[in-house]
């Protein structure tokens, strides 16, 4: 429940601060491109100075803190009346969101590895549940309230609260993570679910005559993220889907009023579409873990994100947005799971922490510099060519990840 309200509340002041900016204060793509940047890049920020770096047992702590900063966040926005009064509320949500995400994964994840993919999958699930259940809340809300989107902001603003609350009362916020059995760091640890007999040494993890890629000592967050084949997969997979998610997130709102004709409530029945998809596909995730063929699975959310894009890229009656919500709904729903089970699959004594915060920083900085590349494009152009050219990164990333595939199948093959 701690991670459901958290999750509905960080999710409407990303989808909806846009709205309020080009509603209250005139903002064009560019600058909510621009907050959406400055979002992105607190998110970082809070993720490597924070989370990274904190040990494994204080993750409950920073769930705590990052609950605290994102109602202040929410309140801000809600009244603001100055650019400056914006651009603090959004990196207040950033800041919430470097630090509570990757704090939960990692109170999750530390579990035994019979147990984890499904404990993670279980955690992903609640998360989109409140996710479907909270834009949906909202365009309640903007009904009754005229379309209103301040007063969406202030209902919103104490569930972060109740989520300390309750965590507190659970003794979640002082639980203090089991340490993970050790590793034999001669072997490269395998997806939950694989034959054991399938391990090989750590430097065989790459195909023949693919070079071991060189990780500094120190550093257990690259270790995991760069020096083992799960940890590639998983870095590359959340990579591709970062910028099409950014895009919904910040653009979302807008695209559906310019080029689908729909006012703020009804985006918000489309980010209910999307975060419904999204929790329909995670129950399966769950259902199913241990998930062994985890290249095909991702290769099929590839096909759906480029299907969803193209579609949304192309415009039309409202019924097309809520069919390429859906479509981008299932990747968002499969992928995240199924990286955070590979980065914990890979990670050994005392890594998960700084490989989960190191995953999560290196995405919020792609999605930190997208909202702004986004919004010069819609500026310059339209929404409709600025969707399409969320198709490059996602090629680009497919692409890696092909060239990837020979020293990775036998991890998530």
């Amino acid at each position: 429940m701690t991670a459901a309200l958290f999750r509905s509340a960080q999710n409407a002041g990303l989808t909806t601060f846009s709205l309020l900016a080009k509603s209250r204060l005139g903002a064009g793509a560019e600058t909510v491109g621009t907050l959406g940047a400055v979002s992105g890049a607190v998110m970082v920020l809070a993720a490597w100075l924070l989370a990274a770096k904190l040990a494994n047992r204080a993750s409950a702590s920073m769930v705590a803190a990052g609950a605290v900063v994102l109602a202040a966040g929410l309140i801000v926005i809600a009244s603001t009346t100055t650019m400056a009064q914006m651009a603090l509320g959004v990196v207040l949500l950033g800041a919430a969101g470097g630090v509570t995400p990757p704090s939960l994964a990692t109170a999750v994840g530390e579990v035994g590895q019979e147990r984890r993919e499904k404990q993670l999958a279980r955690y992903a699930t609640v998360l989109s549940a409140s996710l479907a259940g909270g834009p949906l809340l909202e365009a309640a809300i903007l009904y009754l309230s005229h379309q209103d989107v301040r007063i969406a902001f202030f209902v919103f603003a104490p569930f972060p609260l109740v989520a300390l609350a309750l965590g507190i009362k659970g003794g979640v916020v002082h639980k203090r993570a089991s340490p993970r059995p050790p590793a034999n760091p001669r072997i490269d640890p395998v997806t939950p679910g694989e034959d054991p007999s399938t391990q090989m040494p750590a430097r065989s993890s790459s195909s023949p005559g693919e070079p071991v890629p060189r990780v500094r000592k120190g550093r257990p967050g690259r270790e995991v993220l760069l020096g083992t084949s799960a940890g590639r997969v998983a870095l590359i997979m959340q990579l591709l889907y970062s910028v099409p998610f950014a895009m919904v997130t910040v653009f979302g709102a807008l695209v559906a009023r310019n080029e689908f004709g729909m006012n703020a409530a009804h985006s918000q029945l489309g980010f209910t579409t999307f975060f419904v998809a999204s929790l329909i596909s995670r129950v399966v995730v769950m259902r199913l873990s241990p998930i062994k063929a985890k290249l095909a699975v991702f290769a099929a959310c590839i096909a759906l994100t480029i299907a969803g894009l193209v579609m949304l890229s192309l415009g039309g009656p409202a019924a097309v947005f809520f069919v390429a919500m859906v479509l981008l709904g299932v990747p968002h729903g499969v992928i995240f799971p199924l990286a955070l089970s590979l980065v914990a699959s890979a990670a050994r004594d005392g890594q998960l922490a700084a490989a989960n915060a190191g995953m999560f920083a290196t995405v919020a900085m792609v999605s930190a510099i997208s909202p702004a590349l986004l919004g010069a494009v819609a500026g310059a152009l339209d929404y409709q060519l600025m969707t399409a050219s969320v198709l490059v990164p996602v090629i680009a990333c497919t692409l890696i990840l092909v060239v990837q595939r020979k020293a990775i199948t036998a991890y998530a093959g």
